[in-house]
């Protein structure tokens, strides 16, 4: 679902209603947020909103560095380095703020599958 979300969210040219259901989704659920107070505060537009992405960033990835660059043409390149983690995650959109949620799509999904993977032991 992180996937087709991030891809939805570069393809989209702003706001888009059926995205935002689905990131909400994804912060209740996914990020564990529930129907909290810090939920709440992304209930208006999330997509094609830099404050909602933003608040996004730094409720999933607090100390996270990052960076905007507005490339040829009218697509912005979101590039986010999570705290602790050398691996740079990006994301192309027309509108920034979907470049940024996209990223951070992306982010949380490796940082979700690492913790998946299993323990090596010493041999011993």
């Amino acid at each position: 679902m992180i996937d087709w979300l991030a891809h939805r969210l570069e393809l989209a040219e702003g706001a888009d209603l059926a995205i935002d259901h689905a990131l909400l989704d994804w912060l209740a659920d996914g990020v564990g947020l529930g129907h909290s107070p810090a939920w709440l505060v992304h209930v208006r537009s999330l997509t094609g909103d830099a404050t909602g992405a933003l608040g996004i960033l730094d409720e999933v990835f607090p100390d996270a560095a990052y960076s905007l660059v507005r490339g040829n043409g009218s697509t912005h390149r979101f590039t986010l380095l999570p705290a602790g983690d050398g691996r740079p995650y990006t994301a192309e959109a027309r509108h920034p703020a979907n470049a940024v949620i996209a990223a951070v799509l992306r982010a949380f999904a490796a940082d979700a599958a690492h913790s998946l993977q299993p323990i090596e032991r010493a041999a011993g």
